[in-house]
């Protein structure tokens, strides 16, 4: 039973998905100006919202589904209607790809929540983009 835990712990961790350098400095650079506000707004912790990224680590709970959605707001992806600026996105989210950003709204059709919506598109594309 100790070798069965000790494998998969080990698998887990190589299993573990990153984001590439470039990308984690870019990405948190982006947020950056957000996190405090965000994260009083909508009681988040500050070590989850700051290092969410570098740990891949996007926590399934509502402070945080609203926490993205927040992000989002601040950074301009949503009109006034909280429709998608994809435009806006593509500009402004390093390496995703028009394609891979299609691909996550589709994944996130029907979900009425808004804030439910930005948080799996933000899984959705930190997925496509880690390794």
């Amino acid at each position: 039973m100790k070798v069965f835990v000790q494998l998969s712990v080990i698998c887990a961790l190589g299993l573990s998905l990153q984001l590439p350098p470039d990308v984690l400095e870019l990405w948190e650079a982006n947020v950056a100006p957000f996190l405090d506000t965000c994260t009083k707004e909508m009681n988040v912790d500050p070590e989850i919202a700051k290092n969410m990224f570098r740990h891949v680590h996007l926590p399934d709970e509502q402070t945080f589904h609203c926490f993205m959605y927040c992000i989002f707001q601040k950074q301009r992806f949503l009109n006034s209607d909280d429709e998608l600026d994809r435009e806006q996105m593509l500009e402004t989210i390093q390496t995703l790809t028009p394609d891979s950003l299609q691909l996550c709204i589709d994944g996130a059709a029907g979900v009425t929540d808004v804030c439910v919506k930005m948080y799996n598109l933000t899984r959705c594309i930190v997925h496509d983009v880690a390794e």
